[in-house]
C-alpha cells in the first residue's frame, strides 16, 4: 500500500513545478522577466499591460487571485505613489521548485496604490533564487 502510494505522489514531486498550475499570465510573467540569481527584476510593465486602467481595488484584486496570486489589501500608501488612497493592493506568487525538498524557485512581487478608487501606480518585481 504504501509503495503504490509513493508511486502516485512521484510524479508531483519530480515534475518541475510539482502539483501547481500557472496561469498564462504568470507563465508570461517568468518568461519574459530578466531576472538573475538573487537580482530582482522590475516586471511592473508586464502587471500593468494585464491590468486595465482605471481598475477598482476589488476587481484588480479578483483578476489576481484569479491568476494565482495570493492577495491583501493593507492600510499605508507606497512612497512613491503622491497623493494615493490609504489601501495598498500587496500580491504576491510563489513558484515552487523542481523538487518538493528544494526551496521555492522563484517569486513574483506586487504593490499597487489606488488614487480615487482606481489604480495609480503598480511596482512589481520578480526575484529568482539560486539554484
Amino acid at each position: 500500500m504504501k509503495k503504490n502510494a509513493l508511486m502516485l505522489l512521484l510524479p508531483a514531486i519530480l515534475v518541475p513545478g510539482g502539483l501547481t498550475a500557472q496561469s498564462s499570465f504568470i507563465e508570461k510573467i517568468l518568461r519574459n522577466s530578466k531576472a538573475e540569481r538573487f537580482k530582482p527584476a522590475d516586471v511592473s510593465e508586464s502587471i500593468t499591460s494585464f491590468i486595465p486602467a482605471g481598475s477598482s481595488p476589488e476587481d484588480v484584486q479578483r483578476l489576481l487571485s484569479e491568476n494565482g496570486f495570493k492577495t491583501a489589501i493593507e492600510a499605508r500608501t507606497l512612497p512613491a505613489c503622491a497623493g494615493c488612497d490609504i489601501n495598498t493592493l500587496i500580491a504576491y506568487y510563489t513558484e515552487t521548485g523542481s523538487y518538493s525538498l528544494l526551496p521555492d524557485r522563484s517569486y513574483i512581487s506586487i504593490a499597487i496604490g489606488f488614487r480615487r478608487n482606481a489604480t495609480a501606480l503598480i511596482v512589481a518585481s520578480h526575484i529568482v533564487n539560486a539554484y
